[in-house]
């Protein structure tokens, strides 16, 4: 695969003025999948523009581990012509050459953060092959869902040969299963979820795909025929923080990029320490559905469907599955809360060290935000699709607000019997310290309203307001309200320009 990448990407990767919190991501899984990085000879000629002398050096030593295009072809008529409504001038004759690279197949796609690009690849009609950064790792992490990696909070993958395993962590998978010790060695070149914290292991999370020929029968009653996701480890320590839930949208999140059928664990429930996390299992929709016998006792087998609604339960229950068929809206959150809620859905122009900490709330599947105008929400329903808008007011350009993210309403909390009533509903999965919670309700507790969120995905590529409105969903002079809602053609307009798929 041969991969062109903009000016703007090198400018990110090798200039130390300039910082891109995904750069680094998208150049580890341009390695890892040992794809060709080509440079195009305007986008280096660019380059060597620095009036720096030292700078100009340093550039011209870090782009020698680039592939240069070692031809250049001029566009032609037919091609400029579907650009006539574009400048002719400047970078634009560079952008037209590296789209023309794309258009006659000579590269395979390119990869730029340039917004004009993209709309000239679009009426060139070739966007299905011009990427941003957050797009393409979407694109890859799909296609190569067993090297999907988490950049956010402290779970990161990790092969397993170099995790302690006689750390103490693991006593209690020792107790319980006398083959651990030679088990786990035996499973030195595969990979885990692990979670760190002052050099402290907090968690482990070891999964594998079985396809429909793999069947366990010792299992009874033997699980139905289906791609399967078994959740071969499971352990989370009680640290304060939502880790359980962050581990538990993991799994999650694998069954969807994989397509399973269900997911299925067996474990024992005699055992005091596994109690919060059969809950912890069950709260999230996994059923018992039989036993499995072991040369270490029984264990009960749990189950989870990941692939039928059932329109009898909640959307917890459901999760990750989502009804399309319910209503839409947009939940506009200010910018100074959004990513401290929705971690994932950081921006590019954001700095992860000064947002990214153990905070609860980041860790949560659930989420909860607090609105100051319950009176004007619409008839909104559990189920319900949401739109997260990051809202900044400081953003002249309209390129930092932006929808980020996409949510499903767990449920709308409008009366409080009280103070305390009020707390617990937020519990530690809202974003706003006590002190705020305990201001906002001696100051408007008539009017708030607590909203219950469950995180489903962050879009691939952010919609800013501009686009929005250009495609009608919002006044040219304004922004969405709480809880604007969508008709069906701009919702999936929205998904079409975001290039995500649900």
């Amino acid at each position: 695969m041969r991969v062109l990448l903009d000016t703007n990407i090198i400018i990110y990767r090798e200039d130390r003025a300039h910082d891109n919190y995904s750069i680094g991501h998208l150049f580890r899984w341009l390695n890892k999948l040992k794809f060709d990085k080509i440079v195009h000879p305007f986008s280096i000629d660019e380059l060597q523009k620095y009036k720096d002398e030292y700078k100009k050096e340093e550039m011209d030593i870090k782009l020698d581990s680039y592939n240069k295009l070692m031809s250049i072809k001029e566009p032609d008529h037919d091609f400029l012509l579907k650009l006539n409504n574009f400048s002719n001038k400047g970078n634009d004759i560079v952008d037209n050459y590296l789209l023309y690279e794309v258009t006659l197949g000579r590269v395979d796609i390119l990869i730029t953060e340039d917004n004009k690009m993209h709309s000239k690849a679009r009426v060139l009609g070739i966007s299905d092959r011009v990427y941003t950064i957050n797009a393409f790792l979407s694109k890859v992490s799909i296609e190569f869902p067993n090297l999907v990696e988490y950049k956010v909070l402290s779970v990161k993958k990790e092969i397993i040969g170099n995790i302690d395993h006689t750390n103490s962590f693991f006593d209690s998978f020792r107790e319980n299963y006398s083959e651990f010790d030679e088990w786990i060695l035996k499973k030195c070149d595969e990979e885990a979820y692990v979670s760190y914290g002052d050099n402290v292991i907090l968690g482990f999370l070891f999964l594998k795909i079985e396809n429909q020929d793999e069947i366990d029968r010792e299992i009874v009653p033997i699980l139905p025929k289906g791609k399967k996701l078994k959740i071969r480890s499971f352990k989370v320590e009680s640290s304060g923080f939502r880790l359980g839930e962050r581990f538990m949208y993991i799994i999650f999140d694998n069954a969807l990029a994989n397509k399973v059928d269900f997911i299925y664990v067996t474990l024992f429930d005699n055992k005091k320490e596994l109690e919060t996390l059969i809950s912890l299992l069950k709260k999230w929709g996994f059923e018992e559905h039989g036993y499995k016998d072991t040369p270490n006792g029984k264990e009960i087998v749990l189950v989870k469907n990941t692939i039928m609604y059932n329109f009898t339960k909640n959307p917890r229950y459901n999760y990750p599955l989502i009804n399309r068929n319910q209503h839409k809206f947009i939940l506009p959150i200010s910018s100074r809360y959004h990513t401290k809620l929705f971690p994932d859905a950081i921006l590019t122009t954001e700095k992860a060290e000064n947002i990214i900490k153990d905070e609860p709330q980041q860790y949560a599947i659930q989420k909860v935000y607090i609105s100051w105008a319950k009176s004007y929400f619409p008839n909104v329903n559990p189920g319900d699709i949401i739109l997260i808008y990051r809202m900044d007011s400081s953003d002249y350009k309209n390129y930092k607000s932006a929808l980020t993210s996409i949510c499903i309403l767990q449920e709308v909390i409008k009366t409080f019997k009280n103070h305390e009533d009020f707390l617990q509903h937020c519990e530690n999965r809202s974003v706003f310290s006590r002190f705020e919670l305990d201001t906002f309700w001696s100051n408007n507790k008539n009017n708030l309203a607590v909203i219950k969120l469950l995180y489903f995905k962050t879009l691939n590529k952010k919609v800013i307001l501009n686009e929005l409105r250009s495609l009608g969903v919002v006044d040219q002079f304004s922004g969405p309200r709480t809880f604007h809602q969508l008709s069906e053609k701009e919702f999936e307009n929205i998904l079409q320009i975001s290039q995500t798929v649900i």
